[in-house]
């Protein structure tokens, strides 16, 4: 969650609006409940809500590959 998603307002590429304080909670949470899931590859976006993200996700795998492209934005 961003303020921006709080707020109703679309974000897409052209605004890399950060996560908030929600939204870090919910990728801890996403990465807790990926722990058991076997997963090689961690890819985002180079936006900071989807890489912040992954960032959780990939600490919990720290073997996965992880892949930032500007292209997935």
């Amino acid at each position: 969650m961003t303020d921006w998603n709080r707020r109703g307002l679309v974000q897409g590429a052209g605004h890399d609006i950060p996560l908030n304080e929600d939204g870090r909670a919910q990728a801890i949470y996403a990465a807790e409940e990926l722990a058991a899931v076997p997963i090689t590859v961690v890819a985002s976006s180079h936006l900071s809500r989807a890489s912040e993200t992954a960032d959780a996700v990939h600490a919990v795998h720290p073997a996965a590959a992880r892949l930032v492209n500007e292209g997935f934005g």
